[in-house]
């Protein structure tokens, strides 16, 4: 009769575990650094270049790369067609030589002329891997539910209308922030970046975007976790309180909520991540993303997520990096979006719906407490018959 018992208590124990909510929500999944993305920032030289400034270049990067997701590279004009940067290298190939294209982890490139001193370089390094723009998003991100970034446009009516829809989604945000799973004290923040600036935040739009060349119109984007962007980049007419609610919603949700793994593992913009800023996450988290025990959890949980729509399995994100594209075709486009521990989609099947019904969890808890006093009961029973 014991063994029963006890053999009830362990399969209810597990189905516990299992049926109850994911302790982790995509907000806290987007800081674990599970599958890395990296930027590469690759110098083309030839035998024409000072040894020098080749060292130079070597030696900067790699100080100043550490506790970033930017790796450099030297790569001689002579080895490109044997390497795989050999791409974006032909994409720039008319550029002067030498030359340093950044490559992002979508494989889109940006090029810069290779600075001819030490201070140049140390400059060039610096700009790729910090802005003023991405220090605000990222100390957001961390103290924060997320980010909206507004980059204006050229019509100061357009930005305005930009800037209300996000100020109003922010607040209906806030009446859903007590449904979600782990409500977050923090509203999220709206960051603006004026049309005049720009060209000071290159790189990060070019991150953000793909593209070197902007259009004149407002766009917004919304960031979370670690810099990691979540959902498509919303345009002009398309910055609408509802699209951008839509958006917001997404990250508070349970990790478990049957969204895709692309979803929850967004792009990263290029940045450094030290120790104390690791540290201030971790005090706001209460627990670290990064302990390898986090980690192997969260890898875990991806893995059992679903891929993209039609995603090779060489593309999966737990074995590399991958890009997708989401447009909105209406205000109502992604109404269906849940934000409840339930369900993030009224199209889950309700086999993959993560939080079980309270009349469930009642008599699972009432049978968990009559099999602890069962075993209670068993013990008194046997120490009352040896005495």
């Amino acid at each position: 009769m014991n063994r029963i018992f006890s053999l009830i208590s362990g399969l209810l124990f597990f189905y516990c575990v299992s049926a109850f909510p994911c302790r982790f929500t995509v907000r806290e999944v987007g800081f674990s650094n599970v599958v890395p993305q990296f930027y590469h920032l690759y110098c083309y030289v030839d035998n024409r270049t000072e040894a020098g400034i080749i060292s130079a270049f070597n030696q900067i990067s790699f100080t100043y790369f550490i506790d970033t997701n930017v790796k450099g590279k030297v790569i001689y004009r002579d080895q490109v067609s044997n390497l795989h940067p050999a791409k974006s290298f032909q994409e720039w190939e008319h550029e002067e030589f030498p030359s340093v294209i950044l490559v992002s982890p979508n494989e889109t490139s940006i090029v810069f002329p290779l600075p001819p001193n030490k201070s140049g370089i140390r400059s060039l390094v610096e700009q790729i891997i910090q802005s003023g723009t991405r220090d605000q998003i990222l100390q957001a991100a961390i103290q924060t539910y997320g980010v909206v970034l507004l980059v204006e446009g050229k019509d100061s009516a357009e930005n305005r209308r930009a800037s209300s829809a996000i100020r109003l989604a922010i607040e209906r945000i806030k009446d859903k922030i007590p449904e979600m799973p782990k409500p977050v004290n923090e509203l999220p923040r709206a960051i603006t970046l004026s049309y005049q600036d720009r060209d000071q935040e290159k790189i990060l739009l070019w991150s953000l975007t793909g593209k070197t060349e902007l259009g004149e119109g407002p766009f917004a984007i919304v960031l979370y976790g670690r810099g990691r962007q979540i959902g498509p980049l919303i345009e002009g007419n398309q910055i609408t309180t509802g699209n951008l609610v839509n958006t917001l919603s997404l990250i508070g949700a349970d990790c478990e909520c049957g969204l895709d793994r692309s979803t929850m593992l967004g792009t990263m913009i290029p940045l450094k991540w030290d120790q104390s800023m690791q540290a201030d996450l971790v005090k706001q988290l209460g627990f670290d993303p990064e302990s390898p025990m986090i980690k192997n959890e969260i890898s875990q949980i991806l893995s059992k997520t679903p891929a993209f729509p039609g995603q090779d399995v060489s593309e999966d994100p737990l074995l590399g990096y991958t890009e997708f594209t989401v447009a909105f075709e209406s205000d109502s486009a992604m109404e269906s979006v849940e934000v409840s521990a339930n369900s993030i989609d009224s199209n889950v099947p309700e086999s993959s719906a993560v939080t079980p019904p309270i009349w469930l969890s009642l008599i699972i808890v009432i049978l968990l407490g009559l099999a602890i006093l069962n075993s209670g009961i068993l013990v008194f029973l046997r120490n009352r018959k040896n005495s």
